[in-house]
């Protein structure tokens, strides 16, 4: 007899479904625990600081911005080791790996999108607060604020690097662009 056999397509659903899930559950532990950093002996707090930042590392590398974001949100208000230069790089850099990937997936809402611009200006204004010369963070946060739609500040940003540090022509042209 030809024809939809409704417990023929229960058993192939479940018979081929149930491997992926499986299969997709310890891909996940393994994944949840690779990402665990393996504490062998009591950690001192500059060691728990630096597991913490690579694990956020990794997350990143997997393309897990969120995750990371939220992992570093732990760490910079609750840890001295948290004001550096490198740190506050990094959580700018990850906010606008995170905003690149919400605007891939479709993301509309606007007030959203400034307000990650806004956040990746502030972090960049952490570097300079810690070092003024740097002029990543101020080519960043130049751009950070003109994509917010803040162009004053923006430019005002720009006329300060300007004065502060050596800029590159292709930094001058960022500077410009305010």
């Amino acid at each position: 007899m030809r024809g939809f056999r409704p417990e023929f397509l229960f058993t192939s659903i479940i018979v081929g479904v149930f491997p992926l899930l499986t299969s997709c559950a310890q891909s996940e532990h393994i994944l949840e625990t690779s990402l665990i950093p393996q504490q062998t002996e009591a950690q001192s707090p500059q060691e728990d600081f630096d597991a913490r930042i690579q694990e956020a590392e990794s997350l990143v590398q997997l393309g897990h911005f969120n995750d990371a974001l939220n992992l570093l949100d732990t760490l910079r208000g609750s840890s001295e080791f948290a004001e550096t230069t490198p740190f506050w790089l990094f959580y700018a850099n990850t906010t606008q790996g995170f905003l690149q990937q919400r605007l891939a997936e479709g993301e509309r809402d606007g007030n959203l999108i400034a307000d990650l611009h806004r956040e990746i200006a502030k972090s960049f204004q952490r570097v300079l607060t810690l070092d003024p010369t740097n002029s990543i963070a101020w080519t960043g946060q130049i751009a950070a604020l003109r994509q917010a739609g803040d162009f004053f500040e923006a430019w005002a940003s720009a006329q300060k690097a300007r004065a502060a540090c050596e800029l590159s022509p292709t930094q001058l042209v960022e500077c410009g662009r305010a």
